[in-house]
């Protein structure tokens, strides 16, 4: 009988369809089985006895370690199956716990929206700021244009200095030409002035000339004058003698009176005579002859007075002619008198003709020195214009280079303005990714190890008696579990594809109070144990965190992001955890939340706004 019975002997069985045994036969099988194997064992034991009971009590005391292993490992199944039961309520627990962070989270994301909101705010106001550049910007467009227009003004100032400069040379020439004309007149007047300087020498030696006719014709007047009074002196002789002859005439002709009337007398007598003495012709004779001898007398005197009387004329006609000569001479005097009054006249008017071409000359020559000095001020003024407006180029040159150079600045602070709102949105927005996967890889744990996340993503560790003994720098074991915890999954959040290119620096800090011991907390010598202190706690805890296996694969990354800083109590933080600089803060320390150790990441958009800011001031 097969012990088999779903399968045939037969050769076709093994070769055709396979058929399979029900549960059943299945179960009778393994029956089967069982009791030839108890028999088996039986007739074993029976036969072995004897032969090989030691070796079985051997067996039987290791199958005894084994069935206590097993016990043992049934005992850590039944534990374990307690922890699973435990870890199943922890679970439920966890999962109330994960539905109170649900509502955390919904906080948090209220919290996210108001942030955002902030961020939305701080972006306004950066975009704020970019429009108060923008309108900078336009103020140098404005400033700009301003300058265009002072180019236009300048140019036109230059066209015009320009202009001005050709009407100055146009000037200057017809000044040139004017002092050419004046130099004309001037050679003319000289020409005249030499003119009359011959002519006023030929009329002084006309002058002389007239002043020598004149002396020969004084000297002629004086001859006749003399010869007129010689003359004159003689006429009075003449008159005298005249009137001699003239009274003695008068006698004669009174005496030839006397003697007609004598006579008249005589003849009336004689005719009387004759009357009375008519034959007396002795007495008649007598009387003819004195008759006869008065009338010779008689004419006589009157030839004696004919010839006084024809040289009384040839003395008046000598007189007249001398009066004549005397008034030619006169006439001829006052002729030249006249003429050298005219001459005079004549020679004051050349004088005065000629100190008039002097004074022209003189004016001439200060016009001239005038327009000399008013064309070498035109010439400096010219001068003067083109340096002017040199200077006004070079610094119009100056304005647009500074102009464009404030352009270009502009332009560089624009982009700048919009590297840095670009930046500040990443690090906004890095910083909450960030702290939002640490939140999720740590909440759970943040309670256990009294830690908190601060919003600067600042991981710190609160509680001073799990981390350091008082005065004492080594790590005590908790804190070194929980290291060994929390690092490897710290650094598996910052160091994920997601945040590794962002991470600038991860900063191991420590910190303390300001106590120590019994020394004055404000004491140089407190404050230096403390930063001694909070160094050698930073170092030891960086020490300890890179030789964990994890920190060994990203050891080259670590040494060049990963730094070790104690602060002493340079950083005090109140009841609330706020820093007592900040102004939530309430200013008083708190020295058991001073006593702390914190790992804080800073991300490289962080000095990106640092650097351009820095930039800014610096050009500013």
């Amino acid at each position: 009988m097969s012990i088999f019975p779903g399968r045939s002997k037969d050769k076709s069985d093994y070769q055709g369809e396979e058929h399979w045994i029900s549960v059943s036969d299945l179960m009778s099988a393994l029956m089967m089985i069982f009791l030839l194997l108890s028999v088996f064992y039986m007739i074993y034991w029976t036969e072995a006895e004897n032969l090989e009971r030691e070796d079985l009590l051997a067996k039987a005391g290791e199958l005894s370690a084994k069935v206590a292993t097993y016990e043992t490992a049934i005992a850590e199944k039944d534990n374990l199956l307690a922890k699973t039961t435990s870890d199943y309520k922890g679970m439920v627990g966890k999962a109330g716990e994960l539905e109170t962070k649900l509502a955390a989270s919904k906080d948090l994301l209220a919290e996210k929206s108001k942030l955002l909101e902030s961020a939305t705010a701080d972006y306004q106001a950066l975009f704020s700021q970019a429009a108060d550049l923008e309108a900078k910007l336009a103020g140098s467009d404005k400033l700009l244009a301003e300058k265009e227009r002072l180019l236009a003004e300048a140019t036109a100032e230059y066209k015009a200095l320009f202009n001005k400069s050709g009407d100055l040379e146009r000037e200057l020439a017809g000044a040139k030409e004017l002092l050419a004309e004046k130099s004309k007149l001037l050679e003319t007047a000289t020409a005249e002035y030499q003119a009359l300087f011959s002519k006023a020498g030929d009329l002084e030696a006309k002058l002389t000339g007239a002043d020598k006719l004149l002396a020969e014709k004084e000297r002629l007047l004086a001859d006749a004058t003399d010869q007129y009074k010689a003359l004159f002196d003689k006429s009075g002789d003449l008159e005298r003698e005249l009137a001699g002859a003239e009274a003695l005439l008068a006698e004669k002709l009174k005496l030839l009176e006397s003697v007609s009337a004598d006579y008249q007398a005589l003849f009336s007598k004689a005719g009387d005579l004759e009357a009375q003495f008519t034959g007396s012709d002795k007495l008649l004779a007598e009387k003819e002859k004195l008759l006869a001898e008065a009338t010779a007398e008689y004419q006589a005197l009157f030839s004696k007075a004919g010839d006084l009387e024809a040289r009384l004329t040839g003395s008046d006609k000598l007189l007249a002619e001398k009066e004549k000569l005397l008034a030619e001479a006169g006439a001829e005097y006052k002729a030249l008198f006249n003429k050298s009054g005219d001459l005079k006249r004549e020679l004051a008017g050349a004088k005065a003709l000629l100190a008039e071409k002097e004074k022209l000359l003189a004016t001439a020559s200060a016009e001239f020195q005038a327009l000399f000095s008013k064309a070498g001020d035109l010439e400096a003024q010219l001068a003067g214009s083109k340096q002017l407006l040199a200077n006004k180029e070079r610094l119009l040159a100056d304005t647009t280079d500074r102009l464009n150079a404030a352009l270009v600045e502009a332009e560089l602070r624009a982009d700048k303005l919009d590297r840095f709102v670009a930046d500040a949105v990443i690090y906004e927005d890095v910083i909450e990714e960030l702290r939002q996967s640490l939140l999720g890889e740590f909440n759970p744990d943040l309670k256990r190890w009294n830690a908190e996340l601060r919003d600067d993503l600042t991981f710190r560790f609160n509680e001073p008696t799990v981390l350091f003994d008082v005065g004492d720098s080594a790590i005590k074991p908790k804190f070194k579990r929980i290291l060994d915890d929390f690092f490897p999954r710290y650094m598996k959040v910052i160091t994920s594809d997601k945040f590794r290119k962002d991470i600038a620096e991860v900063r191991i800090e420590g910190h303390t109070s300001s106590f120590w011991g019994d020394l004055d907390s404000n004491s140089h010598e407190a404050y230096f144990n403390n930063m001694r202190l909070s160094q050698d706690r930073s170092r030891n805890t960086l020490n300890y965190v890179t030789q964990l296996p994890f920190a060994q694969r990203h050891t080259a990354w670590l040494r060049s992001k990963l730094t070790a800083n104690g602060l002493s109590s340079s950083k005090l933080v109140d009841k609330n955890g706020y820093l007592l600089t900040d102004p939530n803060s309430n200013g008083i320390e708190n020295s058991r939340r001073s006593q702390r150790v914190e790992f804080r990441v800073r991300i490289d958009a962080e000095s990106k706004i640092t650097k351009l800011i820095g930039s800014g001031k610096k050009a500013q």
